[in-house]
């Protein structure tokens, strides 16, 4: 009952901390070098077996090599992320990680026992010299013994295995994904990668794939999702598509330093924009005004003048509330807690007024480019296109007394999806920082990850301050919703 190949800093740090799931073994790739192996060596006799080459053996000859061939590089791939992990663990603070060690007793089975055992039983075998006497030498022996490793692993854990099916291995995989990620964060860091010896930088861009022979080799497989036809309609939209991918990859590899740009977005139902000649929103200028039925253009500009109707009147709503309480805002000393809520309330209601402004923008140049379009279809007289008015804002008159009768629906649904959103994701972190707490108790975290979870914990006082102040303003919403509707019903 043993562990082979225990890493340095287990079930001290991320890299190393495995879940007890499954049937997994403290170092899985030493594990899976047999199989891996056999694998290989059966690929090859059957193409042997194709060509009419193959002998007696010739399974177990191969299998030796193989194994041979596997096995060195999963020992310089153990020995090298050693040196990575010691590097990653000093990043976080982890001082004095466990040894690293080659064996370690355990009080239960290990996969690592069900593969031993299957070697010992191959070497058993291969003892005898009427089994298999297709191979001989050192590689009948080796061979058997790999074949052996590689049963018994398996049937370990088909036999031993725990949960549902293929968890451990999904395990590994997401551990995989963690180990790359945390790689490459160490080779981010130059003075890290400067203390790490030859061997260990190149297995780092190994890992990272950060080398110049995987760029040079990577660069004829660039794009071949996007092959087209030059002399095709869809090759400008790949050569955009590259061109802002391109654009993307250089704004990544600005400096830490550098602003990022803001950008502001508004949300559309697909239908709103829908127009002929439009896609996703956007004109596309690929129909002719001749093409262009009239009648169409017009119900769509009648469609637009009742959506930017209706989001002007939701944002002037806003607007005036927003007015008020930056109002009351002022009024209140520095230290009164009700001056933290009601700025949280003007962030929100900011942001849903910036929303709507800029869906009236949007409509408000749609209906231009409806008009701007429907003269072209009366009037094919090229100079009257100097005197398509521009797409500015339009006044709209309301009454004196509409905010009184006005029922702020959009808004309230807004703030009633940022509300829900706000409770649910305060729910996963205390869920996450409850975990935590578990594994703390049981001493598997580190100062960095302390550190961590304490500022999490104040992250959780900030979502808790959101939430109500989300709360006061969908009740007031909702208030105003059910006054109007109250009003309604009694006319």
């Amino acid at each position: 009952m043993v562990r082979l190949c225990v890493p340095a800093g287990d079930d001290q740090h991320a890299l190393t901390r495995r879940p007890r799931l499954g049937f997994s073994a403290a170092e899985p790739s030493l594990i899976e070098s047999p199989y891996r192996a056999c694998l290989f060596a059966a690929l090859s006799t059957a193409f042997r077996s194709v060509l009419g080459f193959a002998r007696p053996g010739t399974f177990i000859r191969s299998a030796a090599v193989f194994g041979l061939i596997d096995g060195s590089i999963t020992a310089c791939d153990i020995y090298g992320r050693q040196e990575l992990n010691r590097a990653v663990f000093k990043l976080d603070g982890l001082e004095s990680p466990k040894p690293w060690k080659l064996w370690e007793r355990t009080q239960q089975w290990t996969l690592e026992d069900a593969t031993l055992f299957g070697g010992a039983t191959g070497l058993l075998l291969a003892s005898n010299p009427r089994l298999l006497p297709g191979a001989s030498g050192w590689a009948r022996f080796l061979g058997i013994a790999i074949t052996g490793c590689a049963i018994g692993s398996k049937t370990g854990e088909w036999a031993f295995g725990k949960g549902p099916p293929h968890q451990a291995k999904r395990v590994e995989w997401v551990l995989a994904t963690q180990r790359r990620a945390m790689y490459r964060r160490l080779s981010e860091d130059k003075e890290a990668e400067a203390s790490l010896s030859r061997f260990g930088r190149s297995l780092l861009m190994a890992y990272t794939g950060d080398s110049p022979l995987m760029r040079i080799l990577s660069k004829p497989f660039q794009g071949l999702g996007g092959i087209s036809n030059s002399d095709s309609d869809a090759a400008p939209g790949h050569a955009q598509q590259d061109a802002k991918m391109e654009a993307l990859r250089q704004m990544q590899m600005q400096q830490a330093h550098a602003k990022p740009p803001l950008v502001m977005l508004a949300q559309f139902e697909e239908e709103e924009l829908a127009a002929p000649d439009y896609d996703a929103g956007h004109r596309q200028y690929r129909m002719d005004p001749t093409d262009t039925d009239l009648e169409t253009l017009q119900e769509h500009l009648e469609q637009l003048n009742k959506l930017r109707a209706s989001d002007v009147k939701e944002l002037a709503y806003l607007w005036q509330g927003l007015a008020q309480k930056e109002h009351n805002l002022h009024q209140l000393s520095h230290d009164d807690p009700e001056k933290d809520l009601l700025r949280r309330e003007l962030q929100l209601l900011n942001s849903l007024a910036t929303h709507f402004n800029t869906r009236v923008a949007v409509f408000t140049y749609a209906q231009a480019d409806a008009r701007k379009r429907i003269d072209q279809i009366r009037n094919e007289d090229a100079a009257s296109a100097s005197v398509v008015p521009l797409p500015v804002t339009e006044e709209t008159a309301l009454s004196n007394d509409w905010i009184d009768s006005y029922s702020p629906q959009k808004s309230a649904e807004h703030i009633r999806q940022r509300w829900e959103h706000a409770r649910t994701s305060l729910t996963h972190v205390e869920h996450v920082l409850s975990q935590f707490d578990t594994l703390k108790a049981q001493g598997s975290t580190n100062s960095h990850a302390n550190k961590q979870a304490e500022l999490l914990r104040k992250d959780v006082g900030q979502m808790k301050q959101n939430i109500l102040a989300t709360e006061r303003l969908l009740k007031e919403y909702e208030d105003q919703i059910y006054k109007v509707d109250v009003s309604a019903g009694s006319r």
